[in-house]
C-alpha cells in the first residue's frame, strides 16, 4: 500500500478513477438473472445542444446520480440513460447569428445548406455539455446517449405524429399563439418573457351608436383597436350597467360593435371598460369565444398591419401606433394620455416582442389525452415529490388548452404532412393534405413546419429505450423509476411526458400493458431552484451566475456535490448559492484523507474499549438513517447527517480516543464503511481510497451496507454523558484562561472511557473523589465535575467572571433599546427593515444565554 500524500488534490485524481469506471464498464445496467431485483431506471432531462452547465443542471445531476449509484450499491439492475434535445429554436438562431457574421442569412442559403451547416455545428459543439457532466462525476451509461435528431429517434416521431394524428388527437385549425416576427414563428409559453416596460395607456372615445355620448376605453396599444369586436365592462361595474348591450362605432374603422359584460374585467384598470380585440389578445380570445365574437386579424405574420386595416395596411406596428393616435387627435377621440409600466411580452432568444396573433397550425387535442394524465395522479400511480407539486399538475390539466405544437422553424423535426402542390395555406387546405410517412406522389410535397421541440422531448422516456419496437429494453426499464427536474418544466414537458406514455403504450403491441406499467415514471421529484446568496435567480448576463466548472476547477467535483447537497432542505424549492458550503465540503474531503493518512500510520493495536462499542452503534444507527433518508429522497438530511457523524462521531471524538485505547481493526472497519455510505456523494474520492486500500472490486458496485451491529442506546448514553464531562472542563478551561500546558485535577462520576482517555482529552489528572480545595463546575445533563484549581487560577476566575459580567450588562441594554426600536419601526419602516433587527434581537438573546451559562459554571 503506497504512501497518500499530504493533501487531497482533486485534480490528481478526479479524471483517473472516471477513466477506471468507464474501462470497466461500470455505468451500464448488470446483465439479467432469474434473481434480478427490480430494475431502477433514470432518464436524463436531455440538456440542449447549446446549453452549458450551470448551476441547475449541477443539483440535478448530483441528485440523479446520487439515486443510481445507490440503488447500483443495492444490487438493482441500474440504467441512467443521457443525451440532448436538438433546441429547435435555440440552436437555428444561434447558426443563424453566426451567418449574420458571415454576411448571409439562412435563405439566402436554402433550407438543406442550412440544416447542414447545423450539423455541422452540432458536430462540432453540441456534445460540450455532455463532456462537462462527465467532470461532475456522472454515472450515466454513455453508450445509450442519445440525440434526439438520431435517426431513430426522426422515426419514432413521425410514428407518435401519424398515432396521434390517426386516433384523432391531432387537427389543423386556427387558434391563438405566441408569435415571433423576428425568428417567423409560433413560440411555447416558456420561449416568452415577460418585462416590465414603460409605455402610454391612451383613453379613448368609442362613440355609441345613434347619441352623442361616448364610452371611454383605456387601452396601451391602440393600434389593435382596428381589430376590436367588442367594448366590456365587468357586469358589477355600476358606472356602466345601462350601457351593456348598447353598439358603439368603433373609432377609424367604422364598424359597429356591442358593449357586453364579463365577470373577467378588471374594474379598477384605466376607466374600467376595454377593448376586446380577440385576435391579438389571450384574455380577449377566451371572452370572445365565451360571447362568440368574430376574430379580425390585423397584425400578419411578417409583423405589419394587414389589409383588413384599410388606410394602416403595410405599416409597422410602431408606425401604425403613431398614426392611429394622429387619427384619433385629429378627430378629438383622444380623452386622456398618461406613462403607464406594464408588462410586454418579447421572445428569449432574440428580444422581438411577441405578438398574439390567430394563425392557422397544428395542435393537439387536449381533451382527449387529459384525463388519462389526471387519472394518473389522482389515483397517485404518479406521485410527487414533495408532495404539493401534485395539485399543481392536477390544477394545470383540468385547466389546460390545446397545444400548438407546429413551428415555422427549418432545424427540427419535420411534420409527417403533404399537401397537394399549391393548396396550403390557401382556401383549399381542407382535404388537400395526407399524414404518412412516404410522399403520396409526384404532385405532392411536405409540410415545411417542424414540430415544436416540446413534442419530440414528450418522447424522451419511450424512444431513449428503443420504443416504438416493443424490445427488451422498454419490457426491462420502462416504466423509469424516478425523474427528477425543474419545477418551470412541469407543464412544458413532465406532463406531455405522461400522456404520451400512457397513451403511446397502450394496446396488444406492447402486450397490453396496465395502466401503472403505461406511465414513463413512477415518481417525479422536482428539485429545489439555485439561486445566487441574495435570494435572486442566477444570471449570466447580469453577473449573477455561478459557473459550476470554475468550483469543480477550485474545489474539486466531489465538494461542489456535497456542498450543494449539504445546502438543500426536503420541504424548500430554493436554495440560496453559498460558496462557503463548498470550501467546507472541500475541508470536509481533506478531513476524510487525513483520517485514512492516521488509519495508515497508526500501529495495529487491540485494546477494545467501550468507545469501539459506542462507535459501532452510531455506525450501525447512520447506516439505517441514511438508507431511509435516500429512499425518501431527503439527500440533504442524509449529507448533513453523513457529515456530522465522519466529522464529529468519528474523527473529533472516536479517532481522539482511539489515541489512547481502542481498536484499529474496528477503526478501519468503521472507515470502510464511511467510505461506501459517502460515495454516492463524493465518488471520486471514497473511490480514490478504497483502490488505496486494495478493497476487493470496485467500490462503484460494491454492496451497499446493512448496519453490522444492533443500536446499542445504553453506550450511547453513556458516551454523550462523557462528551458533557470533556466539554464542561474544556469550556471551564477556556473560561479561566488557563494555559495549555498546565494539568489540574478532575473529579466526575464514573466514564466509559477510561482514566487515561479521559486525562489526555482534558489535560487533567484523575481524582477518585472530590476534595475541599475542588471547585464544582455544572454540566446540562448531569452531576458536576469537579475541578481542583491551583493558586494562580484563583485570579484567573475572578477576572473571567468580572468580564462576562461587563458583557452580559452590554448585551441587556442592547437587547433592551432593539426592542423598542422594533416597536417604533411597526407600521413605519420597510418589512425588510424589521426582520433585519428581529434576527439582531435573536442572535443576542442566544449571546446573552451563553453568556448566562458560561457564569453558572464559574459562579
Amino acid at each position: 500500500m503506497s504512501e497518500l500524500p499530504k493533501q487531497y488534490q482533486p485534480a490528481d485524481h478526479e479524471q483517473r478513477i472516471y477513466q477506471l469506471w468507464e474501462e470497466n464498464n461500470a455505468f451500464a445496467p448488470a446483465a439479467a438473472t432469474p434473481d434480478d431485483k427490480p430494475p431502477y431506471s433514470i432518464v436524463l432531462p436531455p440538456p440542449n445542444i447549446t446549453g452549458r452547465l450551470h448551476m441547475g443542471h449541477a443539483l440535478n445531476g448530483t441528485i440523479q446520480d446520487i439515486l443510481i449509484r445507490y440503488h447500483r450499491m443495492q444490487g438493482h439492475p441500474t440504467v441512467w440513460i443521457p443525451g440532448t434535445d436538438h433546441a429547435g429554436i435555440a440552436t437555428q438562431n444561434v447558426v443563424e447569428k453566426q451567418l449574420i457574421k458571415e454576411g448571409t442569412d439562412r435563405r439566402q442559403l436554402g433550407r438543406a445548406k442550412f440544416i447542414a451547416r447545423v450539423w455541422q455545428w452540432q458536430e462540432e459543439y453540441g456534445h460540450a455539455i455532455i463532456d462537462q457532466l462527465k467532470k461532475l462525476g456522472s454515472s450515466c451509461d454513455w453508450s445509450r446517449t442519445t440525440f434526439t435528431m438520431d435517426e431513430n429517434y426522426i422515426k419514432a416521431v413521425q410514428h407518435a405524429f401519424i398515432a396521434y394524428y390517426n386516433r384523432g388527437c391531432i387537427y389543423r385549425g386556427q387558434r391563438l399563439v405566441n408569435w415571433c416576427s423576428r425568428c417567423a414563428s409560433v413560440i411555447s409559453d416558456l420561449e416568452v418573457v415577460h418585462q416590465d416596460q414603460m409605455g402610454t395607456l391612451t383613453t379613448i372615445k368609442y362613440p355609441l351608436k345613434d347619441s352623442h355620448e361616448f364610452i371611454s376605453v383605456a387601452t396601451t396599444r391602440p393600434e389593435t383597436m382596428l381589430g376590436d369586436t367588442a367594448v366590456a365592462v365587468h357586469p358589477e361595474d355600476k358606472r356602466y350597467q345601462k350601457l351593456v348591450g348598447k353598439t358603439v362605432i368603433l373609432p377609424l374603422a367604422h364598424r359597429r360593435i356591442p358593449i357586453i359584460a364579463d365577470h373577467r374585467i378588471d374594474q379598477e384598470f384605466g376607466t374600467g371598460a376595454v377593448k376586446i380585440t380577440p385576435a391579438h389578445d389571450p384574455l380577449d380570445a377566451a371572452i370572445g369565444e365565451t360571447h362568440q365574437l368574430p376574430a379580425i386579424k390585423i397584425i400578419g405574420e411578417d409583423g405589419l398591419i394587414t389589409n383588413q386595416a384599410q388606410e394602416f395596411s403595410g405599416l409597422t406596428i410602431e408606425e401604425a401606433r403613431l398614426k392611429v393616435i394622429a387619427a384619433l387627435r385629429a378627430k378629438d377621440l383622444i380623452v386622456d394620455q398618461q406613462d403607464h409600466q406594464h408588462s410586454v411580452a418579447v421572445c428569449y432568444r432574440c428580444g422581438t416582442t411577441v405578438e398574439p396573433l390567430i394563425s392557422r397550425q397544428w395542435f393537439v387535442a387536449m381533451d382527449k389525452l387529459k384525463d388519462v394524465a389526471l387519472e394518473a395522479a389522482q389515483k397517485d400511480a404518479l406521485t410527487f415529490s414533495p408532495p404539493r407539486w401534485k395539485d399543481h399538475y392536477v390544477n394545470w390539466l383540468t385547466n389546460v388548452h390545446d397545444w400548438t405544437i407546429s413551428r415555422q422553424l427549418w432545424w427540427g423535426h419535420r411534420l409527417p404532412v403533404w399537401w397537394k402542390k399549391g393548396t396550403r395555406g390557401t382556401e383549399q387546405e381542407p382535404g388537400s393534405f395526407k399524414v404518412g410517412l412516404e410522399s403520396p406522389g409526384k404532385n405532392w410535397e411536405q409540410d415545411p413546419d417542424v414540430l415544436d421541440t416540446w413534442f419530440s422531448s414528450a418522447l424522451w422516456p419511450l424512444v431513449t429505450l428503443g420504443w416504438p419496437d416493443n424490445n427488451p429494453d422498454l419490457q426491462r426499464f420502462y416504466p423509469t423509476s424516478v425523474l427528477s427536474t425543474a419545477r418551470d418544466i412541469l407543464y412544458l414537458w413532465v406532463v406531455r411526458m405522461v400522456f404520451s406514455g400512457l397513451e403511446l403504450t397502450r394496446g396488444e403491441s406492447y402486450d397490453n400493458r396496465d395502466f401503472n406499467q403505461r406511465l414513463p415514471f413512477k415518481q417525479v421529484l422536482i428539485h429545489p431552484t439555485v439561486l445566487n446568496h441574495q435570494g435572486k435567480r442566477m444570471s449570466k448576463s447580469l453577473g449573477t451566475g455561478v459557473d459550476p466548472l470554475e468550483l469543480i476547477a477550485e474545489y474539486g467535483a466531489d465538494a461542489t456535490r456535497f456542498g450543494l447537497m449539504y445546502q438543500m432542505n426536503h420541504d424548500s424549492q430554493a436554495i440560496k448559492f453559498d460558496r462557503p458550503a463548498i470550501k467546507n465540503a472541500r475541508n470536509f474531503a481533506n478531513k476524510i484523507w487525513n483520517m485514512a493518512r492516521f488509519l495508515d500510520g497508526l500501529p495495529d493495536q487491540e485494546n477494545p474499549s467501550p468507545a469501539d462499542q459506542w462507535i459501532k452503534s452510531r455506525s450501525a444507527k447512520v447506516t439505517g438513517q441514511v438508507t431511509s433518508l435516500i429512499q425518501r429522497h431527503q439527500l440533504g438530511e442524509a449529507a448533513r447527517t453523513l457529515y456530522d457523524f465522519v466529522w464529529q462521531d468519528y474523527a473529533d471524538w472516536y479517532i481522539e480516543i482511539l489515541k489512547t485505547e481502542g481498536s484499529t481493526k474496528v477503526a478501519r472497519q468503521i472507515f470502510k464503511n464511511i467510505l461506501t455510505l459517502l460515495h454516492p456523494f463524493m465518488p471520486h474520492l471514497t473511490e480514490t481510497l478504497w483502490q488505496h486500500y486494495n478493497y476487493e472490486g470496485l467500490l462503484i458496485t460494491a454492496a451497499w451496507p446493512s448496519p453490522a451491529d444492533q443500536p446499542d442506546d445504553e453506550i450511547e448514553r453513556q458516551m454523550i454523558s462523557d462528551q458533557s464531562i470533556i466539554e464542561t472542563v474544556r469550556s471551564a478551561r477556556a473560561l479561566l484562561e488557563l494555559p495549555p500546558g498546565l494539568k489540574i485535577k478532575l473529579h466526575a462520576p464514573a466514564a466509559v472511557i477510561s482514566n487515561a482517555a479521559l486525562s489526555r482529552l482534558t489535560n487533567t489528572e484523575p481524582a477518585n473523589r472530590p476534595t475541599k480545595k475542588m471547585k464544582p463546575f455544572p454540566r446540562p445533563d448531569g452531576q458536576p465535575v469537579y475541578l481542583e484549581l491551583p493558586a494562580e487560577a484563583v485570579d484567573h476566575l475572578e477576572r473571567a467572571k468580572s468580564k462576562l459580567r461587563v458583557e452580559l450588562a452590554k448585551l441587556t441594554d442592547l437587547l433592551t433599546s432593539q426592542k423598542l426600536i422594533v416597536e417604533n419601526m411597526k407600521g413605519k419602516a420597510p418589512a425588510a427593515k424589521i426582520i433585519a433587527k428581529e434576527r439582531l434581537i435573536a442572535n443576542t438573546t442566544q449571546k446573552i444565554a451563553e453568556l448566562n451559562h458560561s457564569l453558572l459554571l464559574l459562579e
